[in-house]
């Protein structure tokens, strides 16, 4: 069972991943989703905000902004995928903690 479960939660993580991707390009906020990717969704090597803002052409200072704003669609994306599997706001919150831990919001 905990293999099922592990798994569940990783097509979980791959398809918020895919959304949020889909959700930001949508609105001409492609850097944003790179900027995540390099940050969370890369091979574990240290990230440094001054490397990716000139790879992609922005500011330092908006590296920060882009990531806040993508983790939190993000955080969104995966609550919304989960809240399908659940019924109701009890539900969710007893699958998060199954998955994650404690929910925050």
């Amino acid at each position: 069972e905990q293999l099922l479960d592990e798994t569940w939660k990783n097509e979980l993580l791959v398809r918020t991943a895919e959304l949020l991707e889909e959700t930001l390009r949508r609105v001409g906020k492609e850097v944003y989703f790179n900027v995540f990717r390099d940050y969370h969704l890369g091979d574990g090597r240290e990230v440094i905000h001054r490397d990716v803002a000139a790879k992609y052409g922005v500011q330092v200072t908006d590296i920060d902004n882009y990531l806040r704003h993508a983790r939190k669609r993000y955080r969104d994306i995966f609550k919304d995928l989960v809240g399908e599997t659940v019924q109701g706001e009890k539900e969710l919150v007893e699958e998060w903690k199954a998955l994650f831990g404690e929910m925050t919001r």
